[in-house]
């Protein structure tokens, strides 16, 4: 089985439940092109990793594997050989639920939790306009295509 490569979105960080393949991993890869954190992840991943392994995962583009991400609380739960069953048995038990309590109890947990999500999101939005109109960000973008490594100077 090949290893599946997520680039970490905000997306995908946002949902309510996160579950990986077990031969998944996850880089944040912004920095990679030389672009700020968007969309919300400058908060939602120190939110599950703690604002040091955030740091050090945005710096080094280094791989978090589902595993590691699962012990930090990135993702709810990891599934291998049925990993399909396991999402589909996880979806079929909630569409069981009461909606109503569940949408009320999701907002109650991103006020307490996220009440700056906006500004966060504002403020991201400026830093990634700034950042892709920079030199280093277009050297990035070529060395991704060229599949080599960024010369950032």
């Amino acid at each position: 089985m090949g290893h599946v490569r997520a680039r970490l979105s905000a997306l995908r960080l946002a949902c309510d439940l996160r579950i990986a393949k077990s031969s998944a991993y996850f880089v944040v890869g912004f920095s990679g092109i030389a672009l700020a954190p968007d969309s919300g992840i400058s908060i939602f991943l120190p939110k599950y990793i703690g604002l040091g392994r955030a740091q050090e995962y945005f710096y080094s583009n280094k791989k978090i594997s589902a595993q590691l991400g699962y012990e930090w609380g990135l993702v709810n739960q990891v599934g291998g050989f049925n990993y399909q069953r396991l999402v589909m048995q996880i979806a079929a038990d909630h569409a069981k639920g009461p909606r109503e309590a569940f949408a009320a109890g999701k907002k109650a947990f991103n006020r307490a939790i996220l009440p700056n999500l906006e500004d966060a999101l504002n403020y991201e939005g400026i830093l990634q306009d700034v950042a892709g109109k920079s030199a280093e960000h277009k050297e990035g973008v070529k060395a991704f295509f060229e599949k080599r490594h960024p010369r950032f100077e």
